[in-house]
């Protein structure tokens, strides 16, 4: 393990399987209400298969590494072809920022991965006359996983991106068709459960804050006690916000405004739905 922190992490399924308790997270017998329960289920689902080793610990990442590759290619391939896809994986796999992002027990390449997965799926709700409602749900499903991973940035970041996309393009329509009632049913029915579960066994006792107080606190954006010094970091957290949308909202304007596609994928579906 390279510190504290990557011992900690590791340690966190452990004490799952050893309790049996996926509600709950403890480090060393005390309670660890930090951090969303994903990473660690899958974790501890890994040690139960193949024992708890470093090999184990680092395996979750790696997989979510190679998955994030793959969904970049698709992402690439759906807005410019099969080319841009391979290289645009290419660009990812050979970056600092997923080699950074992996060498400790962290949960950020996950984040990416459901970030961009998200992102294909809203661009196939544009390309679709009435999104299925497959596709929309499954918009639902990816958000409420990416909540379950890092809290409640899994729901500010798609939020933002997709927001902020319809309105530079001015599409705001687009949201009446992405069945957002049904939708929002769908997300809360995978991401409430642990949310609900966790605040009712860990309400508040004398000084300690029970976890309602720790997911508004320390996983949202409201105002923190001063001795905390976290107001550099809560700006820190906008600008790499606003940074992410940018950079996402970008391309699909860009792609958007360039008319319908003519890659190889694009003409065959367009020849099965004139077949």
């Amino acid at each position: 393990m390279m510190d504290d922190v990557d011992s900690e992490h590791a340690q966190i399924p452990v004490e799952m399987l050893q309790r049996h308790d996926y509600v709950t997270m403890y480090v060393d017998g005390v309670r660890y209400m930090e951090k969303a329960p994903l990473p660690y289920w899958i974790m501890a689902g890994i040690y139960s298969v193949a024992g708890v080793s470093e090999f184990s610990v680092r395996l979750e990442l790696t997989l979510f590494a190679l998955l994030t590759l793959l969904a970049v290619f698709l992402l690439g391939r759906e807005l410019a072809g099969e080319e841009a896809g391979f290289y645009s994986a290419l660009v990812l796999g050979t970056a600092i920022g997923p080699y950074i992002y992996t060498r400790f027990i962290i949960p950020d390449i996950m984040v990416c991965f459901w970030l961009t997965v998200t992102v294909y799926l809203f661009w196939r709700t544009l390309e679709e006359p009435q999104p299925s409602r497959l596709l929309c749900w499954s918009i639902g499903v990816v958000t409420a996983l990416d909540v379950l991973t890092k809290g409640l940035i899994g729901l500010v970041f798609p939020i933002g991106i997709i927001g902020g996309y319809l309105l530079v393009t001015r599409n705001w329509r687009h949201l009446l068709k992405m069945r957002l009632a049904s939708t929002t049913i769908v997300f809360l029915a995978v991401a409430a459960p642990w949310h609900v579960l966790a605040t009712l066994r860990n309400p508040p006792v004398g000084e300690a804050k029970g976890f309602f107080l720790v997911l508004l606190y320390q996983r949202s954006d409201l105002p923190l006690p001063e001795s905390s010094g976290s107001a550099g970091l809560r700006q820190s957290a906008a600008a790499d916000f606003l940074g992410i949308a940018a950079g996402v909202d970008l391309p699909l304007v860009v792609r958007r405004g360039e008319g319908p596609r003519t890659s190889a994928g694009a003409d065959a579906r367009m020849g099965q739905s004139a077949g």
